[in-house]
């Protein structure tokens, strides 16, 4: 439980996620310079959908999703087709 804390608070606040966390993980990102899939819901509360122009503009060969209706968790919220997101990606 500390652990999990201690993460949660490197991440941000009850404002949201720390700017130099996500600044970071972007620079990280994209210097690694690999295709990447972005996936995002438009009714993310954690990480609202504002923060995705941003990824499009730093991530040149990033593929990105907006999924409309859907919070923090395509991935459960939207399973089948995050599923078929992430085939398509892998097999192009």
């Amino acid at each position: 439980m500390r652990a999990f804390r201690e993460v949660a608070q490197n991440l941000g606040t009850f404002r949201g996620i720390r700017a130099e966390w996500r600044s970071r993980l972007l620079s990280e990102v994209a210097a690694a310079d690999k295709p990447v899939l972005v996936i995002w819901g438009d009714s993310d509360l954690i990480l609202p959908a504002e923060h995705l122009p941003q990824a499009r503009r730093l991530l040149s060969r990033a593929t990105t999703h907006l999924f409309e209706q859907t919070g923090h968790m395509p991935h459960l919220e939207r399973a089948a087709e995050t599923a078929g997101l992430i085939r398509d990606f892998l097999a192009s």
